[in-house]
């Protein structure tokens, strides 16, 4: 930096070739800092602690004279070192000079003002008091960028673009809808901490606790039976072991059930950053999957094409658009959006359907990465707006078919480090991805005979057991738990009832408890917890389901 400084003699009447060496020794020093900081948290920790560092990255970036590249690569070393650890932020709070150059830098229509975007969320997911954009700013800027980028691909939508200005564009879009995913995955996050039920204090079975008799009954050919299907926002109408009604695992209340016409007051910030997310958004990120895919828009052909989805150069683009796609998706999966914003997304959510999904079921692709993230993606969907999805040519069996698939593919074994893991979100595996999907799809009303199938073909895997993967039986309890949670729903008594799901669920305790205590406690601490959580709820679903039962029989009566 003194290099840089200098007054004798001054940088700028240095011979070119000076000038030169000078700057690409800047650029390194901050291609270097900026590796040491995707190490660990610790070292940039470290880093941020040393005075000089955010002063030598300021310092070039106030400099007028830096070479573009000099000042993108400090921006994005100062975005890397505040992304991966706190620090820095308190110490930017400190210097309104160097937050205001921040604000300023992040209206550039380039990555140095996506890179200042990203600065500044961080700054705000720290919760420091700071004079800067809110997180809804940032959106919005973010927002305006994503509009720059559509402009450009759909201008070279009719002809085939270059590896190279694809390579131009990625660098920018990707950092772009890097911020965006993250931003909706905080807000997902933030929004469901105001609606969580409080743990009930079950610390799980004793290895040695003698099991439950089984009831009679087994699940053979459960396929031909009838099963259910409808909509659901789960209730929490389950019932407490001493027979008090109380809520079921992730059966969380709806803002309807406690009386409220709209989210909680803590929650309004997040239910304006869903709507802006879906609203705006989620449309510009469609229109660069088509301009990717070279798909026409709905507008163009009446609904969505069914092309082939983007390969190679475009997977990278292709990859990071589904994966803004699907943490919106899951952003509105929260229980606060309004009335209005879930009409509004359940027309975004058949677009992206049709879209991105469905053309991906049709090829069959043998893509497993690919496979998954639209797996990912329709999940979030799907449960996004309780299965109402219209589905072609029977689609749900596919995902059938792909969880037959999955079974066959090596699994990352379960350990006591996997406790940071969301076991049922878009970062699960395959195999419960694939029930994920199913279970939200049979939620839809009007829809017996697919959910007929698709209870079937959960009580199968269930009953697959010991041979059906520990996390995937516990995802099939969950859904179970959530399609049939109230006797209204109108595939409750064609499908739950009169297939005599009930009997079936029965017979299958033993095989539930045993699978839990097949766990090991030590080496898999947070799934034992789930499997015994698993069990208690089958145990109380069952005893509110029999009660449902005989509420209705005495109605008749």
């Amino acid at each position: 930096m003194s290099m840089i400084d200098s007054t004798k003699p001054s940088l700028s009447k240095l011979p070119a070739s000076h000038q030169n060496v000078v700057w690409n020794l800047t650029e390194s020093v901050l291609t270097i800092l900026s590796s040491l900081t995707d190490i660990n948290g610790h070292i940039t920790e470290a880093l941020s602690k040393i005075s000089v560092i955010p002063s030598f990255l300021f310092g070039v970036l106030e400099l007028s004279m830096a070479p573009d590249s000099v000042n993108e690569a400090a921006m994005l070393c100062l975005y890397s070192m505040i992304a991966e650890g706190w620090g820095l932020a308190e110490q930017l709070a400190e210097r309104s000079d160097w937050l205001q150059h921040v604000s300023n830098l992040s209206n550039k229509s380039d990555v140095i003002g996506i890179a200042a975007c990203g600065v500044i969320y961080e700054i705000n997911a720290t919760g420091v008091d700071a004079a800067i954009p809110s997180g809804l700013s940032v959106l919005k800027l973010l927002d305006a960028q994503l509009d720059r980028h559509c402009l450009r691909a759909t201008s070279d939508a009719e002809k085939l673009v270059t590896h190279a200005r694809l390579v131009e564009d990625e660098k920018g879009l990707g950092l772009v809808l890097e911020l965006i995913a993250s931003i909706a995955a905080d807000t997902q996050r933030g929004a469901e901490s105001g609606l969580l039920f409080e743990d009930d204090g079950f610390e799980g079975f004793a290895d040695d606790d003698d099991m439950e008799q089984s009831l009679p009954g087994d699940v053979e050919g459960v396929g031909s039976r009838n099963v259910h299907d409808s909509y659901s926002n789960a209730t929490s109408d389950g019932m407490d072991e001493d027979g008090d009604q109380g809520p079921l695992t992730g059966m969380a209340p709806s803002n309807a059930d406690k009386g409220l016409s709209q989210p909680p007051s803590s929650l309004q910030g997040y239910e304006t950053l869903q709507g802006f997310l879906t609203n705006s958004t989620t449309p510009k990120v469609l229109s660069l999957l088509r301009a990717c895919s070279h798909l026409p828009s709905n507008s163009d052909t009446g609904r969505s094409s069914r092309g082939a989805f983007p390969s190679k150069p475009f997977s990278s683009t292709r990859d990071l658009l589904l994966q803004t796609l699907t943490s919106i998706a899951w952003t509105v999966t929260t229980a606060t959006l309004l009335a209005g914003l879930r009409l509004q997304w359940q027309t975004q959510a058949q677009d992206v359907w049709e879209t991105v999904i469905t053309p991906v079921l049709s090829s069959d692709t043998a893509d497993i990465e690919l496979a998954s993230s639209i797996t990912s993606l329709a999940w979030g969907v799907a449960r996004s707006v309780s299965g109402r999805i219209n589905l072609e040519n029977d689609e749900h069996k596919k995902f059938m078919s792909l969880y037959q698939a999955s079974v066959s593919l090596p699994r990352e074994p379960v350990t006591e480090k996997d406790t940071n893991l969301h076991p049922d979100g878009p970062d699960a595996s395959l195999g419960v991805k694939c029930i994920g999907v199913l279970g939200s799809l049979a939620l839809c009303p009007d829809q017996i005979a697919r959910n007929r199938e698709i209870g079937a073909f959960l009580l199968a895997i269930l009953n697959n057991l010991p041979q059906t993967p520990t996390e995937d039986a516990i995802e099939v309890l969950n859904q179970m738990f959530d399609v049939y949670a109230d006797k209204e729903f109108d595939y409750d008594d064609p499908v739950f009832v009169q297939g005599g799901f009930l009997a079936y669920l029965q017979a299958l305790q033993p095989k539930v408890q045993r699978m839990a205590k097949g766990v090991d406690k030590r080496k898999a601490p947070v799934q034992r917890g789930r499997a015994d959580e698993a069990v208690v709820n089958l145990k109380r679903f069952i005893k509110y389901k029999m009660e449902e039962g005989s509420i209705s029989e005495s109605m008749n009566i």
